[in-house]
């Protein structure tokens, strides 16, 4: 009786497909059937292998058959996002709204789509002899991500995606071309921030940007983070084609470009015009320091300098930079008479002595927090200055803390808990008001900032006898 409680419970259709993976088992124990007519199901985040003719798209909770319908449906929205639930190949001209552009591309012209490959493979093929490929244009919003592992947009015969106008953002996931660039840029906003782009031409680029001038088209490109740009034996990671001024505006401040020739190779242009401000081109473990060329090696990469001039507000209360400060780490064991800087959140486990004879500067940067888990010591007649950055949101904290801690610009913060003391800028000030006759003086309670002297001002009268009336400052 149990065996055949289980044989009724799946379709006969779905058991003759096993073997073809068209039914699995979820981490619930749930064994989940997808065809024709069950279209999606997914409980407790199971991945469902598709069966062909079901579902291959979601977009925000509506299941599509066909990913181009499905990339329609969700421009014609404000904002969506089409997660794949398959490996998909398709030519786009199934669509009757954006997909017949130019013999077999799909634009996305309007809207703004989130495209999440979901660890999933969308292959690009052809439409009869002519080579097609996914357009960024006109008002197109496109972000590319992978809320999977391994997914990928492949394209055999031409690039993966090509922007002409609009805005194209890539955070993750694997763009692919068998043949030319994988990511071809002629006009447009392109944000790369992950993800690999990855050209196996011979002489392909992972990324090109040269905006076509017939048609007066401009771009921008920016990159950041672990991005990696790959080209073929003789092509280049990332190719730059400067057309006029500042066409295309390229800013690198992160990823690494590799191909079997030069990681970078630049026309009209040199390396050095593509670096974002405070950030350096690394190469074999040393920095390039004649960017005055146009192309680098293979291998390259760009990361913030750690020598670059840090911004703060200096002792009058005016924006200042100062080169050569040393970033502190969880490693940092003690501060001498020298500059130092706080970028990123850093905890220091034990105590961390403050020495020498002089003031010992340290700039904390917006966002960022020193925890020092024991205590900050100032020894003897060194004095730790704390300076802000513009927005003012750097903070130390320390389990306990003796000698001097100041800040010259002023207006800083001490707060006393029951196991810590955090030093940071007081951004809401607690006015204690004094009364000197014709005008009171205020003063913040909390940093002891100075706020002058003001004449008073009235807001009425209020009767208290026949003959007596009192008003308030």
């Amino acid at each position: 009786m149990a065996l055949v409680l289980c044989l009724t419970l799946l379709p006969t259709a779905a058991w003759a497909k096993e073997a073809d993976a068209q039914t699995q088992t979820g981490t619930s124990g749930t064994v989940y059937t997808v065809d024709a007519d069950t279209a999606v199901q997914s409980v407790e985040n199971d991945v469902v292998v598709q069966a062909e003719g079901s579902a291959v798209a979601d977009v925000d909770g509506t299941a599509y058959t066909d990913l181009i319908a499905a990339f329609d449906a969700a421009q014609e929205k404000p904002s969506a996002t089409v997660k794949l639930l398959a490996d998909v190949a398709t030519n786009g001209r199934t669509s009757s709204t954006h997909g017949d552009y130019g013999n077999g591309y799909y634009v996305f012209d309007q809207g703004n789509v989130t495209f999440d490959l979901n660890g999933h493979t969308l292959t690009w093929t052809k439409y009869d002899a002519y080579r097609t490929s996914l357009l960024v244009g006109k008002n197109g919003r496109l972000t590319v991500c992978d809320g999977g592992t391994d997914g990928k947009i492949y394209n055999e015969n031409t690039q993966a995606i090509n922007i002409y106008a609009g805005t194209l953002i890539i955070q993750s996931g694997t763009l692919m071309s068998g043949s030319g660039k994988a990511l071809k840029i002629d006009g447009g906003d392109v944000s790369i921030t992950g993800g690999t782009i990855h050209s196996g031409d011979y002489f392909g680029e992972g990324v090109s940007i040269s905006p076509d001038t017939v048609n007066n088209r401009t771009a921008t490109l920016t990159i950041s983070g672990g991005a990696e740009l790959k080209g073929g034996t003789k092509g280049s990671g990332l190719y730059v084609d400067h057309v006029g001024d500042e066409n295309p505006l390229v800013k690198l401040s992160g990823g690494t470009y590799t191909s079997g020739s030069s990681g970078i190779n630049c026309s009209n242009t040199t390396v050095g015009t593509l670096l974002d401000e405070n950030c350096r081109y690394m190469l074999s473990g040393s920095e390039v320091t004649d960017t005055g060329v146009a192309a680098l090696g293979s291998g390259v990469t760009v990361e913030a300098d750690p020598n670059a001039p840090v911004e703060y507000i200096d002792a009058d209360g005016n924006p200042a930079k100062h080169t050569n400060c040393t970033e502190i780490t969880a490693e940092t064991a003690k501060l001498t008479d020298s500059w130092y800087v706080v970028k990123e959140n850093v905890t220091i486990n034990g105590d961390l002595p403050v020495t020498g004879s002089e003031n010992v500067d340290l700039i904390l940067c917006d966002g960022a927090t020193l925890t020092i888990s024991d205590a900050l010591t100032v020894e003897n007649d060194a004095v730790l200055n704390l300076y802000f950055q513009s927005n003012g949101t750097g903070k130390l904290t320390v389990g306990n803390s003796t000698g001097t801690v100041t800040a010259p610009a002023g207006e800083m913060k001490k707060t006393t808990g029951d196991s810590s003391t955090t030093f940071e800028k007081c951004k809401d000030h607690l006015w204690t008001y004094t009364n000197n006759g014709e005008n009171h003086t205020t003063r913040c309670n909390l940093c002891g900032k100075d706020g002058g002297a003001v004449n008073h001002s009235y807001t009425g009268w209020t009767r208290h006898w026949a003959t007596t009336k009192s008003r308030v400052c």
